[in-house]
């Protein structure tokens, strides 16, 4: 970045934006290892791999569109600071670009027609040499921040409110990223494991019920009266997100959850909605099933599932909430009084084919 992009701070945070998010994204690549910010001799960030490739990106948040003399620029900086590796990449992140730009560069070296378009643009052979490398990336930063946040709660794998995830996550993107980019700093895979893993055990420590002080025993004996409860639960947050990480507690509940049929789903809202944490969320829709029987449950059911369907979920590890929302949907439109839910559940499967992957580059 330029000493006058230093000074940009939309560009800055536009760039922090782009790094974190493809930072989250790499993580399910076995083969990730880091993010290298403002890099020496290189761009804005590097994500390096541990059979040596590097990916160089340079982030562009500008209203122009991305076109021929912002890549030449671009490709004679990177050329003047000497050779990349064989298997090394050029990832441009902007906000706008025209197609057949990005169809010349995809095929110059297949065809002649868009070599010939790039020398007319005075491009070198050197810099021809380097295009069959660099790829695009059109998203605005509001996107980004949209998948950061997104997949960051499905990372972290227990549930937090939402105000927690964005302080969590900020303080990654501020700390790690955005001031890390002033330093030439690193950031890697096992780094934000750690402090995940940390973030869990303070999350622990402060839940009233479900802490690391107080005896098992007396845990389940806590949770067992809760379950048995007619009422609605209040936990609070802290101690929600406390039991989220406790697979022991969970399958516990679970086990005494499946068998109840006489439910009413709306007072468990604060366990339903840890729907992302594995075990837990595999286990909600059979809970569900057994707890059809009320047109207050169905209505809940519905308006609980079109919560979640928009959000981001599978990433990282297998999810099977959608498979489970149509088995449960179907079941509710099948049944006697089934007519009066099919206008919720059309809009239900309409959000899971709209579903935009594109925002993703991985």
């Amino acid at each position: 970045m330029s000493t006058a992009g230093q000074y940009n701070y939309k560009g800055i945070n536009a760039q922090s934006w782009a790094a974190m998010s493809l930072f989250l994204q790499y993580l399910r690549d076995p083969n990730f290892s880091l993010i290298e910010l403002e890099a020496l001799n290189f761009e804005d960030f590097n994500l390096v791999f541990s059979n040596g490739k590097k990916i160089i990106c340079e982030s562009k948040d500008r209203k122009e569109k991305f076109s021929y003399p912002h890549l030449k620029a671009l490709l004679e900086d990177i050329h003047k600071k000497g050779p990349l590796n064989e298997e090394d990449e050029i990832l441009v992140i902007c906000r706008e670009i025209k197609e057949e730009f990005v169809s010349n560069v995809r095929n110059v070296k297949y065809f002649d027609q868009p070599k010939e378009k790039f020398i007319k643009k005075h491009y070198s052979p050197q810099l021809i040499s380097l295009l069959p490398r660099v790829k695009f990336w059109v998203v605005p930063a509001s996107i980004n921040e949209e998948i950061i946040y997104s997949l960051m709660s499905e990372l972290i794998d227990f549930w937090l409110p939402e105000e927690d995830i964005r302080w969590f996550t900020d303080s990654i993107l501020i700390q790690r990223i955005y001031k890390g980019s002033a330093n030439g700093a690193t950031y890697s895979q096992t780094e934000i494991i750690t402090e995940i893993e940390e973030f869990k055990k303070k999350v622990q420590k402060e839940s009233d019920y479900f802490n690391l002080k107080t005896k098992k025993e007396q845990q389940f004996k806590k949770l067992e009266s809760i379950l048995k409860s007619k009422g609605k639960i209040t936990l609070g947050s802290r101690s929600v997100s406390a039991f989220s990480t406790r697979w022991d507690l969970m399958s516990f509940a679970m086990d005494r959850l499946r068998s109840r049929s006489n439910l009413d789903l709306r007072k468990w809202d604060d366990l339903w909605k840890l729907n992302k944490v594995y075990y837990f969320g595999f286990g909600i829709f059979h809970v569900f099933e057994n707890n059809l029987q009320t047109e207050k449950n169905r209505k809940y059911i519905l308006s609980y599932v079109k919560k979640y369907t928009k959000t981001i979920r599978g990433f990282y590890r297998r999810d099977y909430f959608y498979i489970n929302v149509v088995n449960i949907i179907t079941k509710i439109i099948i049944g006697s009084d089934g007519k009066q839910y099919l206008l919720d559940a059309f809009d239900i499967v309409k959000d899971l084919i709209n579903f935009n992957e594109e925002d993703f580059f991985t």
